[in-house]
């Protein structure tokens, strides 16, 4: 009686354990940084789900008006949580199989580490080419096929001061920015000093340089000046020349 007793209270113990943990992973406060959608708060990821059934794009187009995109998918455990909260039926997530070279890539644009396929999975077949979460694991479907999806966001853990101020600015916004930036910088070459210098001589008041200045101005004068002389008087020599012969 004793030992019945006491094994009772062994799995009395157990119970209330095993469901203190359940509430600290399933209670685990979500941050303000999360969508008001948000229903799953894990390793600092807020996750939500789409029970719109809509092909790839779609889905991760209207994850994308909550701040996130189609579900990231770190580990197992995350998996399973992911299963247990949202259900058991298939459930896109942010994972796809390029045509190319066959590699599994996330919405980060990097390669997938983790996977955990169901039996006869993956498929070779080439038009099958996103993944959706099954109870068995994953599958790979087309992207034009619609399904229900979840959705998913990672956020920052600083202290909210931190990324008060933070500004999120789109593509083409960030790219008009850096064109203003470049226009604001550029320099005019024609009008740098050195462009300037390489067509006027500088000023140099030394007497040496004034000397040979000089020097070479008269030199250069006298002997143009003795060119059309001497011309001049050539060509008086040739009239009294031609005036002989005839």
């Amino acid at each position: 009686m004793f030992l019945l007793k006491r094994i009772r209270v062994f799995l009395q113990c157990m119970f209330v354990i095993q469901l203190v943990q359940i509430i600290q992973i399933h209670s685990e406060d979500i941050p303000l940084a999360c969508p008001s959608v948000t229903s799953l708060y894990i390793r600092n990821r807020c996750y939500w789900v789409l029970n719109e059934t809509l092909i790839f794009e779609d889905s991760h187009a209207v994850c994308r008006q909550n701040g996130g995109g189609l579900a990231e998918i770190p580990d197992r455990s995350v998996e399973d949580l992911v299963i247990k909260k949202f259900g058991e039926s298939w459930r896109r997530i942010g994972v796809y199989r390029t045509k190319n070279n066959n590699t599994l890539i996330n919405m980060l644009n990097k390669t997938q580490e983790y996977t955990h396929w169901e039996v006869g999975q993956p498929s070779t077949y080439v038009y099958e080419d996103s993944v959706v979460l099954t109870k068995q694991g994953w599958r790979l479907i087309p992207k034009n096929f619609v399904a229900k999806a979840v959705c998913s966001k990672k956020v920052c853990t600083c202290p909210c001061e931190r990324t008060r101020d933070q500004v999120v600015v789109n593509n083409s916004v960030l790219q008009a920015k850096i064109k203003a930036m470049k226009q604001d910088l550029s320099v005019k070459t024609r009008k740098l000093s050195r462009t300037l210098r390489k067509k006027t001589s500088a000023t140099d008041a030394r007497i040496s340089s004034v000397l040979i200045g000089s020097s070479s101005g008269l030199i250069l004068f006298t002997a143009i000046l003795s060119l059309a002389i001497l011309f001049d008087m050539c060509q008086k020599n040739w009239r009294c020349v031609n005036c002989a012969l005839h």
